[in-house]
């Protein structure tokens, strides 16, 4: 991947250029894995930081485009990977590579109607949710109001947010244990999961 790459998607991204679609996953052909044919999640994100880097305009409502268009259609490939994956976990990681936190605020209430899968929900998770929620606490009010949705996709983003604080609130324990309490009777695997591997990560604390 070059500058010039870098450079070509940050145009289409400014000039909300639907072609944009498709040049992410031209871009990364290459990066395909010879034995299952799989683009590393690694290789995605560096795209991403490559095309902030050039400082592209961002529309909101063009990502948020672009990630309904990843679900349209879309077919397993090998392994479980999905087809739109590539293009969804690029415009996390472009998200995750800005500094303007209303953006991210935004783009988190965007597109979580539209999770429906375990990987870009972590990934949000990891890499949007969590910072936002350490750096602040109000935040992380307004994330949980998420478990009230009926989606459980959408549910499980503030789980997975807390299995990945956790250990930087120590001091919040008793509120993170609440909380995962009031979820114990959601029957909705994804949801299950997410509160097992949150308690599991709350039981590491002093």
């Amino acid at each position: 991947m070059t500058r010039e790459v870098a450079k070509k998607l940050a145009l289409l991204l400014s000039k909300e250029d639907e072609s944009l679609y498709d040049e992410i996953f031209k871009a990364l052909d290459k990066e395909r894995t010879k034995v299952h044919s799989i683009i590393k999640t690694s290789s995605i994100m560096k795209l991403s930081k490559l095309v902030a880097k050039e400082d592209p305009y961002i529309n909101l409502d063009f990502l948020q485009k672009l990630w309904r268009k990843s679900l349209k259609n879309e077919k397993e490939l090998v392994f479980g990977v999905k087809s739109g994956r590539a293009v969804r976990l690029f415009l996390i990681g472009l998200i995750f590579s800005i500094k303007d936190e209303t953006i991210k605020k935004d783009f988190v209430d965007k597109v979580s109607i539209y999770i429906k899968d375990w990987e870009t929900c972590d990934q949000i998770a990891m890499k949007i949710t969590r910072p936002l929620c350490l750096a602040d606490e109000n935040y992380f009010d307004v994330l949980c109001s998420y478990l009230r949705n009926e989606d459980p996709w959408k549910r499980r983003l503030p789980i997975a947010t807390i299995a990945y604080i956790a250990s930087k609130m120590p001091n919040k324990k008793a509120y993170l244990l609440k909380i995962l309490s009031s979820v114990e009777k959601d029957t909705a695997a994804p949801v299950k999961k997410a509160v097992k591997w949150a308690l599991n990560e709350i039981k590491k604390l002093p």
